[in-house]
């Protein structure tokens, strides 16, 4: 007897379930176009193992039909999606976002429309570590939303960089703090202060600048309101002579000393020193015999021109182990004559005179000086 055809009439609602078919009996040949839809397809059923390699193409996916309850976790791998399978109109109403005037380098902010970021034409980052804000106000607002001390980094017209802390004044003790290597070097308020460090002047002919004060007046003539210079340091005077080779020739040996020593200090073009010389007890004359008028070398360590005026500038001394009971001794430093020096002077009826080297340095004296004198610059 002839078998009769079931058509799908003939076949009771539920009446075929999973355990009627075989294993792997059902193959997309044996379905008919669009026959499995979304409403056939269990959530979570399509998992990676059901799925042959690039079997799931854009073709076979309709509009809108891929949403996330419809895929098992992790069930979908990229070897799985054809390429170009997933487009625009694939995708549920949500899962795309569109990026307005993109272009390279711009930086993605948000907007007020959903799923639409917008790409800033003036904030932009080149991948080489800068990072540029372009705009005819640009600016870095630093904002404290708990004492509303808002501070700002900004540029100006005239390309000034410009620090701003505290826009609405809310703090009494705000400040410009810089810190390196954990350690605060450098605050500004109403005052700037080195807190560790040095303020270095980097180019010779620069230093401070004192022009916003007020001047002596008009009957004076201003030089300078500059401050670019300021040393201190010592140096070994030696005793000579005018007579002894312009003060190139030294009077005596090292051994005539017991101690030379000076100091000095410069401040702007103000040089000051301080001169000690203790003899020995026993002399010996490195050049000429003694009776040449002395000269003290080494205490201009700046130029001073032997046409600059005043060519004499008053010292103090303290001379002692001379002869000299009832006498007036005097100190001058001198640019009269070049190489400028220091002379241990005496009060005469003809005036000053110079002593010698013998009665201004014998045997086991000593003579302390401190002068001054302007360098050239």
């Amino acid at each position: 007897m002839a078998l009769t055809k079931v058509s799908t009439d003939g076949v009771k609602d539920d009446a075929i379930t999973k355990s009627k078919i075989p294993a792997n009996q059902i193959e997309a040949s044996e379905l008919a176009d669009n026959a499995v839809d979304t409403n056939a397809i269990a959530t979570q059923a399509v998992t990676n193992a059901k799925l042959g390699d690039n079997a799931v193409t854009g073709a076979k996916i309709s509009n809108g039909a891929v949403v996330a309850g419809k895929i098992g976790n992790g069930a979908v791998g990229a070897n799985e999606i054809a390429d170009n399978a997933v487009s625009a109109s694939k995708l549920a109403s949500g899962v795309q976002t569109t990026v307005n005037n993109n272009a390279n380098n711009k930086v993605i902010t948000g907007s007020d429309t959903a799923n639409t970021l917008e790409a800033e034409a003036n904030l932009t980052f080149d991948g080489g570590g800068q990072l540029s804000i372009a705009h005819t106000d640009p600016k870095i607002a630093l904002v404290d939303t708990t004492n509303n001390t808002d501070s700002y980094i900004f540029t100006d017209d005239n390309g000034s960089l410009r620090l701003q802390a505290d826009q609405n004044s809310e703090a009494p003790d705000t400040r410009v703090r810089i810190q390196t290597d954990g350690t605060e070097r450098v605050s500004i308020d109403s005052n700037l202060k080195i807190l560790d460090g040095d303020l270095i002047i980097g180019t010779d002919g620069h230093g401070i600048d004192f022009s916003a004060q007020t001047t002596a007046g008009s009957n004076y003539t201003k030089d300078s309101e500059l401050l670019d210079h300021y040393e201190e340091g010592t140096f070994t005077p030696s005793v000579s002579s005018p007579q002894l080779n312009s003060n190139q020739l030294p009077a005596f040996t090292d051994g005539s000393y017991s101690k030379r020593h000076g100091n000095y200090i410069k401040i702007g073009r103000l040089v000051m020193f301080v001169v000690t010389i203790v003899m020995n007890s026993s002399r010996t004359f490195a050049n000429g015999d003694g009776t040449q008028v002395n000269a003290i070398t080494g205490c201009f360590p700046f130029a001073r021109s032997t046409s600059s005026e005043p060519r004499h500038s008053p010292c103090s001394i303290r001379f002692n182990g001379s002869t000299y009971t009832d006498d007036r001794i005097y100190a001058d430093a001198r640019n009269d004559f070049n190489p400028p020096n220091v002379r241990v002077t005496k009060c005469s009826n003809n005036g000053v005179n110079t002593l010698s080297i013998n009665d201004a340095f014998p045997n086991s004296g000593t003579v302390s000086i401190s002068g001054f004198y302007l360098a050239d610059a």
